[in-house]
């Protein structure tokens, strides 16, 4: 069944409400004078839709001013019909709200819009959308005014409103909106007038630039001054009553958004998120402390590996007297001939001279003295004689620990003897330089007790870099040694 309405050229306003009667298609056309058209309450049963397919609207050249409101309706068609405003060219207004376009596939919103070229009023409350098309508003270049309130929107996907470069006011409060990207309205370059109360926006370091955002309208836009949906004059909001559909309570025009934590409402310009909580600051300060304390190892490793190095240059830099431990004993003052008396076996002597003497005795930098048994021994003397008058006029003893050293008659002697004359304290440092590293049970128990408190150094294989750190080694031993004034 159709009901038709047409061929009245004198018509300039027409407001239409059937009788509820279901399965009825209804016609308007050829009214070449209409400018306003109101068609409510078409769904013929309470709680159900209404497909807009079933309404016809053609050739209403001159029609500006569509209401098309609490009619539940929807549409439903083939692609190529869905093009619903393409008749109706010279459209300024278009009021739908309490429908339920939500119904309406992506791809049907996308075409059944993209005739209003010339509104410049949309209102899409209460149409139950959770989400909306990218290009849906692209054709509406002069749209003025859009409502989109009452809505169960979520978020506001980048590029929406790329084209509304003319929109004032903005409407989205009673949504269901949590967050807003930064890029959401882009291109609203005119926009004076935006409503986002009763949504549920998170206080958040997300949304810092929405405060921004508002910093842009100043108190005029946003406390004094409204603009009305069906006139285009300023009203104050002190004197403005809207529709009853508008507005519930006045929660609707405050600006709120939720605490994560706490719950509590914190109107968005009063939100100042604690610094840590923002622009990855706590990823940024951990990384920076990480990045200090891998710097301070990295400092830490390169002191350590150059720790000879470093105490060497201190000493010869500003003098070994600076560096060196200051005597404890009294009897130390004694005159001493020779920095060290060096033990070892005869079989062992290649070493001490190719080795020991070059690089200890040929430093013009300390010039240290050595005491060899067969250089600086007296003829005539005994053996325990010498040995024990080379301590005494020594300040260090070096032992040269070889298996040889170890097999040898004279081992046991002179470290017991070494051993008294450092308790005595005859002598300030034993200094023990091994070959190899020997099993302890091999070593003599004299030995390994003066070992927990004497310095050990251990011959290094032949590599330059861990020969110059055993040398500045024992330099330092030795200089450790000898007196300040010496």
């Amino acid at each position: 069944m159709r009901y038709y309405v047409g061929d009245h050229s004198t018509i300039r306003s027409l407001e239409f409400r059937p009788n509820k009667a279901k399965g009825i298609t209804y016609v308007f056309k050829n009214l070449s004078s209409l400018k306003e058209l109101t068609v409510n309450e078409l769904n013929g049963v309470p709680y159900s839709s209404f497909n807009l397919k079933k309404l016809k609207l053609e050739d209403l050249q001159q029609l500006q001013n569509l209401n098309l409101s609490r009619n539940d309706a929807y549409l439903h068609c083939d692609i190529q019909s869905a093009d619903y405003f393409k008749t109706m060219p010279n459209i300024r207004q278009l009021h739908m709200y309490r429908n339920r376009l939500c119904l309406t596939n992506a791809p049907t919103l996308l075409v059944m819009f993209q005739s209003l070229h010339n509104v410049t009023y949309l209102d899409l409350s209460s149409n139950c959308f959770s989400e909306l098309p990218v290009g849906m508003f692209d054709s509406m270049v002069r749209l003025r005014t859009l409502h989109l309130s009452r809505n169960k929107l979520q978020t506001i996907p980048k590029g929406l409103f790329r084209n509304l470069n003319q929109l004032h006011t903005l409407t989205l409060f009673a949504n269901f909106i949590s967050n807003i990207q930064e890029v959401a309205f882009d291109g609203l370059v005119s926009l004076r007038v935006l409503r986002m109360g009763g949504n549920k926006l998170i206080c958040d370091c997300n949304i810092r630039w929405f405060q921004q955002y508002f910093e842009r309208f100043n108190k005029e836009d946003l406390e004094e001054i409204c603009f009305g949906g069906a006139t285009k004059h300023k009203i104050k909001i002190t004197e403005f009553k809207p529709d009853w559909w508008e507005c519930d309570n006045k929660k609707d025009s405050e600006e709120f958004c939720f605490g994560g934590a706490s719950k509590h409402k914190i109107k968005i310009t009063e939100f100042k998120p604690d610094w840590w909580q923002c622009d990855n600051n706590t990823t940024k300060v951990a990384v920076s402390i990480l990045g200090v304390v891998l710097f301070m190892c990295f400092i830490a490793g390169i002191v350590y590996y150059a720790r000879w190095d470093i105490r060497f240059a201190l000493v010869v830099r500003f003098g070994w007297r600076c560096c060196t431990k200051k005597p404890q004993d009294d009897d130390i003052n004694l005159e001493k001939i020779f920095d060290a008396f060096v033990s070892y076996c005869l079989l062992d002597t290649a070493w001490v001279a190719a080795e020991l003497i070059p690089n200890l005795e040929n430093d013009e930098q300390f010039n240290f003295r050595l005491c060899i048994h067969e250089r600086n021994f007296l003829p005539g003397n005994s053996i325990v004689e010498s040995v024990e008058g080379a301590m005494d006029g020594s300040y260090s003893v070096i032992f040269w620990i070889t298996q040889n050293f170890l097999e040898s008659d004279d081992c046991d002697f002179e470290l017991n003897l070494a051993k008294t004359k450092l308790s005595e304290g005859n002598i300030r440092s034993v200094i023990f330089i091994f070959e190899e590293r020997f099993d302890k049970t091999e070593l003599p128990q004299p030995m390994g007790i003066m070992m927990r408190h004497c310095q050990c150094l251990y011959w290094p294989e032949l590599w330059l870099r861990k020969r110059d750190i055993f040398w500045k080694r024992l330099k330092l031993a030795l200089l450790d040694t000898r007196p300040k004034d010496n």
